[in-house]
């Protein structure tokens, strides 16, 4: 059976949230970018960094998250591989790649829009693997920012 541990669920997480800074922090390099556009990402940049905490501080003492298996774990770990090999950024480098061939400012929206998307539904997903209650708590509050990172980009490309 392949499953996953703790330790490798919260590394694919840290991992998420680290490429997600490196397409943030790159694309504010751009010089096309207006004030506003530029504070819109240096918030998601910032979140990335506090989420990327947060999943780190899950390893420490009584913060450590047993996120148990279930009996279709091979489903689910398909399913959470297909997500991050396929739709969210593997590693930064491939972050950087992604905001560096955004031409557009509209297109750069997208592709940030997309990857906080598929965030969210992988972290739904470990949500719904979890029996530990805490680590549910946790992942909701984190499920809850996601949200608002794409309902404050949504709003932002509908301005």
């Amino acid at each position: 059976m392949d499953n996953y541990s703790t330790n490798e669920i919260i590394e694919m997480a840290v991992q998420i949230e680290r490429s997600g800074y490196s397409f943030y922090q790159e694309a504010l390099k751009r010089t096309d970018l207006d004030d506003k556009m530029k504070e819109l990402l240096e918030f998601l940049s910032n979140e990335e960094k506090k989420h990327e905490t947060t999943f780190l501080s899950m390893r420490d003492g009584e913060d450590k998250i047993n996120i148990s298996t279930t009996d279709n774990w091979n489903t689910v770990t398909s399913f959470m591989k297909s997500i991050v090999e396929n739709r969210i950024f593997t590693d930064p480098e491939s972050a950087i790649k992604k905001a560096k061939s955004s031409h557009y400012r509209e297109e750069l929206l997208k592709n940030a829009l997309q990857f906080e998307k598929d965030t969210l539904l992988l972290y739904h997903s470990l949500h719904g693997l979890s029996e530990d209650s805490k680590a549910k708590n946790l992942l909701e509050n984190i499920i809850v920012e996601e949200m608002s990172h794409i309902t404050k980009l949504a709003l932002f490309m509908n301005d």
